[in-house]
């Protein structure tokens, strides 16, 4: 299993790009680059599950692991899902992390993310592209 590392330099206060990265409506804005239709079920709890899910109940079964809020998320992916119903493998320490680390200009968000062989490209691809949403979603 390969790990992927993302940054990005945001110019908006820590609790700005806390709450556009988790809160409903601009989570789906920012995740749409990854699918349309992209959306969340959880509360952010740490312990609770997540679903993360498109319209047609395709997505991923996951754990919140670790919830500092403003500072610090953590997500244990836990198998795909297919109409909301698990398929394949369950997967083995599949962890997403978001840190927020305050800047002198905003927030520097590292974002690493545990990959299987097939989404390496995928998220090479797509990652970044959702960053640059985020971005403009908190410099708003």
């Amino acid at each position: 299993m390969d790990r992927l590392h993302f940054t990005i330099e945001i110019s908006a206060t820590k609790e700005k790009v806390w709450n556009t990265l988790w809160e409903d409506e601009s989570y789906r804005k920012w995740t749409s680059v990854f699918m349309q239709g992209s959306y969340a079920e959880t509360d952010w709890k740490e312990g609770s599950e997540v679903l993360f899910l498109t319209e047609d109940g395709s997505g991923i079964q996951s754990l919140v692991d670790k919830n500092i809020p403003c500072e610090h998320m953590v997500f244990r992916h836990i198998c795909e899902l297919k109409k909301r119903e698990p398929v394949g493998e369950t997967w083995d320490n599949i962890r997403e992390e978001y840190v927020l680390i305050p800047t002198a200009e905003g927030i520097h968000l590292e974002v690493t993310h545990d990959v299987t062989a097939g989404m390496g490209k995928y998220l090479l691809n797509t990652m970044p592209k959702a960053m640059e949403v985020l971005k403009a979603l908190c410099e708003q």
